[in-house]
């Protein structure tokens, strides 16, 4: 009678344990994290208040963001063993990485901290060559006087004479709206005609007006 109890408890702890994991099942190690640091340096330490740092997997998934600490450093304590630290605006008026140029830092378990230097660009730099050559409806140079204006997302307009037909500006690198005060005798479409740093050079066509 006593095996037959002992037989009796055990079946019923064995029942107890069917609805969940085995009661006896060791509890899996948690995931081990490693910790990355990031310092950024730059000589206008007010450009730091601005940034912050981002983290990409090899896969090219963002794995976390953050902005700097009083020392100008972040930290992320992260499952994977390989990131690339690149830097992100923190602000919606002004984007502090037009005007710097820095090399993104890779990171690993291996060697989970680092800097990245911020240093000005040049006056080249910042600035890109756009050339906008005005055509006929036959495909010609306008050869009349004719006033160019690129005009770019904060509503500012950098107005140019056109010489031959063509006009050639020396300004801040972004992407341009092409506006044009159409001669006598011509009509122009000024949302028809965008210019960005990888066109560098566009035509634009005058219409007859009826």
């Amino acid at each position: 009678m006593k095996f037959l109890r002992t037989l009796a408890a055990a079946a019923a702890l064995a029942a107890s344990c069917l609805p969940f994991a085995a009661c006896n099942s060791p509890t899996p190690p948690a995931p081990r994290t490693n910790s990355y640091t990031v310092t950024v340096e730059c000589e206008d330490t007010l450009i730091l208040s601005l940034l912050e740092v981002r983290l990409t997997a090899p896969d090219g998934t963002v794995a976390a963001h953050g902005k700097l600490n009083s020392e100008y450093r972040v930290r992320f304590d992260l499952e994977g063993s390989a990131y690339t630290a690149s830097l992100i605006s923190a602000s919606t008026g002004y984007d502090p990485l037009s005007e710097y140029n820095y090399t993104p830092l890779s990171l690993t378990a291996e060697a989970p901290s680092g800097t990245i230097t911020l240093t000005e660009k040049s006056e080249d730099e910042e600035n890109g060559e756009y050339s906008v050559t005005v055509v006929t409806p036959d495909g010609l140079p306008f050869a009349g006087a004719v006033v160019v204006q690129l005009c770019g997302g904060s509503g500012i307009c950098v107005p140019l004479a056109a010489n031959s037909g063509v006009a050639v500006f020396h300004i801040a690198r972004g992407v341009y709206e092409v506006h044009i005060d159409p001669p006598e005798g011509y009509t122009f479409d000024d949302t028809r005609y965008k210019i960005g740093p990888e066109d560098g050079a566009i035509e634009v066509t005058l219409e007859r007006a009826n």
